[in-house]
C-alpha cells in the first residue's frame, strides 16, 4: 500500500509536474522571439542612422577634406581648362588631341615655309593682308614709290610749242601758238624724238621744245591723226648736246601686261597743265577693239587725262604703255581712256623714221561661227569705211565681207591688220569682197591703191 501510494504520488507529481515545464517552453519561446524582432528592429535602426550619418559626411565634410589634399583643386582646375571653349574652338575639329600633337615631332623650318604652298595663293596673299596693319608709313612708301616713278619721267616730258603765223582780215600777219605735252621715247646719235599729239603741231612744220629751262628747236618727222599723235625731232648740236644727253627717253612697255586693277600713273599734261600728273587704277581692259585697218587694246582708268593736251599713261616701272584718247569714249562718263601701245609699235617705228605707214580706211568686225552657220560668208564684216579712203574710193561699201586681201585669206580682223601691216604707200591691191544679192552672196573684186597715214 505504501508502495502503492508511493508510486501514485509520484505519478500524480509527474503529472502536475507536467504543466509548469510546458508554459515554461511556450513562454520561453514567445520571448526569443520578440528579442529576436526588438534585435531586427534595432540593426536597422541602426543602419538608418549609420546611413545618415555617412551622408551628412559625405554632404557637408567632404569638401573641407577635399580641399585639405594637396594638388587636389588644382587637378580639377586643369581638367576644366583643358575642356575650355576658347581651345577646343581654335583646334580644327578633325586636328589631333592636345597629347597626339605633344607626342609629333616637332617640325622644321622649312617644312613649316611649305605648308602655305599648299594653299592657293590668292588664299595666301588674303590671308596675309587680313593680318597686316596698315601704317600711315606703309602708304607714304607706297605713294612715294609712285612719286618717284612720276618724277622720273617727268624729266622727259616737254612742252610741245607750235608757232603759226597767220593773217587776219586785214591782212595782217598774226602769229599764233599751241602748247601740248610731249614725251621723249627715243635718242640717236643725231636726234631726239619726243611724242605728241597732232595738235601740237597743226599747221605748222617748226615746233619748239622746251626741256625744263631748255628750249630747242625741232621740226615734225609724221604726223597720224587717224591716232592722234605725231613725232617731232630735236637735233642734237653742240650747243645742246649736253641738254639732250641729260635727257632719258621714257622706256616703251608691254601694253599686254596690264591687267584690271594694276596701278597707273598719268604724265603730261592730265589736268590741261602740263607737268602735272594723277594716278589711277587700269577699271578696265578690252582687247582687240576694232579701229581702222586693225585692232587696239583699251584701257579704262579713273585717273584724270587730256587727250587734247597730251597725256601719257605709264606704268609703275615708268614705261610708256599708252596714251588717252577721246576717239572712243562714246559713253560721256567720267572715265579716261587709253590706248595701249603695243598694237601701235610699228606705227610708232615708222613715224619715228619719217616713213608713212598704209591706210585701206576700213572699221570691221570678225563674221562669228554663229553667223557662219546662219549662211554667211566667213571673214571681216565692213561696219564702216571712212569718207575718201582707199577703200572709199575703190567702191567697198558697209555690209561688204572682205574674204581676201591680196594672196592672203582673211578669217579675222587680226588676218586682216596683219596683211594691211606689210603694204606700203601706193601699192595697188585686189580685194576681194561678199555682197549680198537679192538671194545670196556674190564675190566682187576690187582694186585699191594703198594710202598714206
Amino acid at each position: 500500500m505504501p508502495d502503492d501510494r508511493v508510486n501514485g504520488n509520484d505519478e500524480k507529481r509527474s503529472v502536475n509536474g507536467s504543466q509548469p515545464f510546458m508554459t515554461e517552453k511556450i513562454v520561453g519561446r514567445r520571448d526569443r522571439g520578440r528579442r529576436a524582432v526588438l534585435f531586427v528592429l534595432r540593426s536597422c535602426l541602426a543602419g538608418i542612422i549609420f546611413a545618415g550619418a555617412a551622408v551628412a559626411t559625405v554632404v557637408f565634410a567632404l569638401p573641407g577634406i577635399r580641399d585639405r589634399i594637396p594638388g587636389q583643386a588644382s587637378t580639377m582646375e586643369s581638367v576644366q581648362i583643358e575642356k575650355d571653349v576658347r581651345e577646343s574652338s581654335a583646334a580644327p575639329e578633325s586636328g589631333p588631341s592636345e597629347s597626339e600633337t605633344a607626342a609629333a615631332p616637332e617640325t622644321s623650318p622649312a617644312e613649316t615655309e611649305a605648308e602655305p604652298e599648299t594653299k592657293p595663293v590668292e588664299d595666301v596673299v588674303r590671308d596675309a593682308i587680313g593680318r597686316y596693319q596698315f601704317t600711315t608709313e606703309d602708304f607714304l612708301k607706297l605713294t612715294g614709290t609712285l612719286r618717284a616713278a612720276a618724277d622720273a619721267a617727268d624729266l622727259s616730258i616737254a612742252s610741245v610749242t607750235r608757232h603759226k603765223e597767220e593773217q587776219d582780215w586785214f591782212e595782217n600777219s598774226v602769229q599764233t601758238s599751241g602748247t601740248c605735252s610731249g614725251c621723249a621715247i627715243a635718242r640717236t646719235g643725231t636726234e631726239l624724238l619726243v611724242l605728241t599729239t597732232d595738235q601740237a603741231v597743226e599747221g605748222t612744220d617748226v615746233v619748239t621744245v622746251t626741256f625744263g629751262r631748255e628750249v630747242m628747236e625741232a621740226y615734225v618727222k609724221r604726223v597720224d591723226t587717224h591716232c592722234g599723235l605725231a613725232v617731232v625731232g630735236v637735233p642734237v648740236t653742240d650747243e645742246n648736246r649736253a641738254a639732250a644727253e641729260r635727257i632719258k627717253p621714257v622706256p616703251l612697255g608691254n601694253s599686254y601686261r596690264v591687267n584690271r586693277g594694276d596701278f597707273l600713273i598719268a604724265t603730261g599734261a592730265p589736268l590741261g597743265i602740263i607737268h602735272s600728273v594723277d594716278y589711277g587704277v587700269a577699271a578696265s581692259v578690252q582687247q582687240s577693239v576694232s579701229v581702222t585697218d586693225g585692232t587696239a587694246q583699251l584701257i579704262y582708268t579713273g585717273a584724270k587725262g587730256s587727250a587734247d593736251s597730251g597725256t601719257w599713261i605709264l606704268n609703275t616701272d615708268g614705261e610708256l604703255v599708252g596714251w588717252v584718247s577721246n576717239d572712243y569714249d562714246d559713253s560721256g562718263e567720267e572715265i579716261t581712256t587709253v590706248v595701249g601701245i603695243s598694237d601701235y609699235k610699228g606705227l610708232l617705228e615708222r613715224m619715228m623714221n619719217g616713213q608713212a605707214s598704209p591706210w585701206i580706211g576700213v572699221r570691221g568686225a570678225a563674221v562669228t561661227q554663229e553667223l557662219t552657220e546662219q549662211g554667211l560668208p566667213s571673214g571681216v564684216y565692213v561696219s564702216r569705211v571712212e569718207r575718201n579712203s582707199p577703200a572709199y574710193n575703190a567702191g567697198i561699201q558697209p555690209g561688204d565681207i572682205i574674204v581676201r586681201v591680196g594672196d592672203a585669206e582673211i578669217r579675222t580682223l587680226r588676218d586682216y591688220a596683219v596683211t594691211v601691216e606689210k603694204m606700203h604707200a601706193e601699192d595697188a591691191v585686189r580685194v576681194t569682197v561678199m555682197r549680198n544679192g537679192r538671194d545670196e552672196y556674190t564675190p566682187i573684186d576690187f582694186t585699191v591703191t594703198v594710202g598714206a597715214r
